[in-house]
């Protein structure tokens, strides 16, 4: 046990001071040189529709990546390959259509465009941002995920250990969902839609597990299997709806809340 507490310290040492030299790197290096080759590039970037075309290439550049990143997930070189040449092209194309924007506001532009048509009095609207944000967020919570699971997975623990440690997992879900880094409680909205976020992926999780099981008793050479039959299908039920009634009693919730905000700001 000491062993691996040794072995966790030190790993997180070595973590944390990789993080802070990558991001010396990122900051005094790599972000400098992207500003000045973007820049440069801008000066002959031209013509009328030239935002227009910079922020579809920055949609497609997303859309290939996420694309390729899919078709590559076997392969974790070619991840980290794709990983990288997403992060370097993004940011070079967002350097160079900002680049452009600074020099002339008058350009058309079909993010400015999605911009004006955003209306936040629109629940759809307003909750989608509020949605994204929260997508995005999740990150930061997957990082404690994959560090907990590494342990867990390269260490050797005694069962009571490992229990304890997949228990946890739980724990990290309720935390990122009701508390924020200073161990204080989210707004209502933000804590709804993380608590949707994750009904949404027990159902889904539930429905691949269940799948997955019921293409092996398809496939046993078992000739009765009528309790397995339906200890599978009532645990599926059971779970899914669950969660789903879940996810639509949040968004009831919230949109009613939503509707009564707005009514009292329009009286007043």
């Amino acid at each position: 046990m000491m062993i691996n507490l040794k072995v966790i310290i030190l790993t997180l040492i070595t973590l944390g001071l990789l993080s802070y030299l990558l991001n010396l790197i990122l900051s005094k290096v790599l972000f400098p040189g992207i500003e000045i080759i973007a820049s440069r590039i801008a000066v002959f970037a031209k013509g009328k529709y030239i935002l227009v075309v910079m922020e579809a290439m920055f949609l497609l550049t997303v859309l290939l990546h996420v694309s390729l990143f899919l078709n590559y997930l076997d392969s974790e070189k070619s991840e980290l390959l794709i990983f990288v040449s997403f992060f370097l092209t993004l940011l070079l194309i967002a350097d160079i259509t900002y680049q452009i924007r600074t020099k002339s506001d008058n350009l058309p532009s079909l993010f400015m465009l999605i911009k004006k048509g955003y209306n936040e009095q629109n629940y759809i609207m307003n909750r989608s941002k509020l949605l994204i944000e929260e997508l995005v967020s999740i990150f930061f919570l997957m990082v404690a995920l994959v560090v907990t699971l590494t342990f867990l997975v390269q260490l050797n623990w005694s069962n009571e250990t490992y229990f304890i440690g997949y228990v946890l997992i739980p724990v990290y879900a309720v935390f990122w969902s009701y508390f924020n880094t200073k161990l204080q409680f989210r707004p209502k909205e933000s804590t709804r839609f993380r608590r949707v976020i994750f009904y949404f992926l027990i159902a889904v999780l539930t429905f691949h597990d269940c799948y997955d099981k019921y293409k092996q008793i398809l496939a046993s050479e078992k000739i009765t299997l009528t309790i397995d039959y339906q200890s599978l299908f009532s645990y599926a039920g059971m779970v899914i709806f669950v969660a789903l009634d879940r996810v639509f009693k949040e968004l009831s919730d919230d949109k009613n809340d939503f509707d009564k905000k707005q009514n009292r700001d329009v009286s007043r």
